[in-house]
């Protein structure tokens, strides 16, 4: 077939052919425009693995190789079109990578041991099969996505365990969830999350035609979770064995967290404090309702309540002095950072409320979570990740072709701050202008939002925040 101008392809879906076997094929519905004007649709099946050789390519030459196997093999001269009558259904194999490096497809290369027969032979045999399931389905976008499913993303849940549950509560088996970090911290449920996470990735990899796919990529709160329990465990570990059963490690991060509360009281200035008890004198004698001790930190001090900090004060300088003190090597100011300045009370406490089965797990988890995914839609090409992408075209193209977890970037502070903590969007620009919309959380907005690159009529995303 010579003479076609360009090509367009229109819609991708599975078909499973069920007689004696159950039998795969992806399905590629390209329209073809010839320079005659005329428009040829064809249906190419392919092997469900047909690309898997060609997985650790950059994605320019993934792109080019697909378009070869899927377009180019169709029209050349005595091609896939001509060798198989011009039918409207085109069986085109997989690719294959010879020892010398070099790609090729055959169609009829692909053997199945147990027949014997080419996968050719097969599916000129399957054919009548897969015609049937093709016409039965409507192949609309909207009904694309009931056959593959749909992809979701959601970020910064906080502890909020009920929101999350809405979210992961719609999801059906055929559809991914994208979890975009920052679960734990000021909410009171952010273990709970992390545990229900890892469940239902369990889940996944067990029965992964009966559950949704869950992505989790590590945000900021995670990391410096992370960080803090991991030096808060190791430091315990290093007592001697009489002085760590003194104190349960929960207790420890009570006190902790209490220590904290107490110093933040203390280092406000005596001024302020002269200040609230005036107030208070004064209310008292326009016969208003005075301060209550629970109001402390937000409006100042009463004699009452001064006299209760000054007590708890005590005990807790003592109790600090007695189980906090003896820790080497643990970091107070990163933990103050976490615990009071970050809200990670509720996610300290928690955590060692956990067996310490339970606490590894969790570590794990944080440790060999993603950082950055890619994912082609319909849509275009998207970039997944908490803050922003990476600074540079070949830094994008390196974590894109070679996915890195937690724990391969943890040593580099400034990629790690980048991934999960900045919020200037110099980098966006760098992704917008290799074809990619980030999705990103991190910086709050009032409502999911984003922004165009060039004129919004064009339609060209650069990014969207979804925090």
């Amino acid at each position: 077939m010579k003479g076609t101008e360009s090509f367009k392809i229109l819609n991708y879906l599975k078909i499973v052919r069920t007689n004696n076997e159950k039998v795969e094929y992806d399905v590629y519905e390209v329209e073809l425009y010839q320079n005659n004007g005329q428009v040829q649709n064809v249906k190419v099946f392919t092997e469900p693995d047909a690309f898997k050789a060609i997985e650790n390519e950059p994605e320019s030459k993934k792109d080019e190789l697909k378009k070869w196997f899927l377009i180019d093999r169709l029209v050349e001269k005595n091609g896939l079109l001509e060798q198989q009558d011009n039918s409207e259904y085109i069986y085109a194999g997989k690719i294959e990578k010879s020892k010398n490096g070099n790609y090729y497809a055959d169609s009829y290369i692909c053997i199945n041991e147990q027949s014997g027969k080419t996968r050719m032979q097969e599916f000129k045999s399957d054919l009548p099969y897969l015609k049937d399931a093709i016409e039965n389905r409507n192949v609309s976008n909207e009904k694309q996505q009931e056959i593959e499913g749909k992809n979701y993303a959601i970020s910064d849940v906080h502890g909020m365990y009920g929101s999350y549950m809405d979210a992961i509560s719609k999801l059906t088996p055929k559809d991914s969830m994208f979890i975009l970090g920052d679960v734990v911290d000021r909410g009171k449920n952010g273990i709970k999350i992390i545990s229900d996470i890892i469940e239902r990735k369990k889940q996944y990899e067990n029965d992964p035609k009966n559950n949704p796919e869950i992505t989790f990529l590590c945000g900021n709160h995670e990391w410096l979770f992370y960080r803090c329990a991991e030096s808060f465990l190791r430091s315990v570990e290093l007592l001697p064995a009489d002085e760590r059963i003194k104190c349960t490690d929960r207790k420890r991060a009570q006190i902790l967290c209490k220590y904290f509360e107490i110093n933040d009281l203390t280092n406000k200035s005596r001024d302020k404090v002269r200040q609230a008890v005036s107030e208070f004198r004064e209310n008292k004698k326009q016969g208003k309702i005075p301060f209550e001790p629970k109001k402390l930190l937000e409006f100042g001090i009463n004699r009452r309540a001064y006299k209760s900090y000054n007590r708890e004060k005590v005990k807790v300088s003592k109790e600090f002095s007695e189980y906090i003190e003896p820790l080497r090597g643990i970091h107070i100011p990163l933990l103050k950072n976490w615990v009071f300045d970050n809200k990670g009370k509720s996610t300290f406490i928690d955590f060692m409320r956990l067996e310490e089965s339970e606490r590894k797990e969790v570590m794990d988890f944080i440790l060999n979570s993603d950082v950055l995914c890619s994912k082609e839609l319909k849509g275009g090409k998207y970039l997944l990740v908490h803050a922003m992408p990476p600074k540079t075209a070949d830094e994008i193209n390196e974590m894109v072709e070679n996915p890195k977890i937690m724990k391969d970037i943890s040593v580099d502070y400034f990629l790690c701050k980048r991934l999960l903590e900045e919020r200037t969007d110099s980098s966006m620009n760098v992704a917008a202008d290799m074809g990619y919309i980030t999705i990103c959380g991190h910086t709050p907005h009032e409502r999911v939002s984003g922004e165009y690159v060039g004129e919004k009529d064009e339609g060209k995303l650069k990014y969207i925040d979804i925090d």
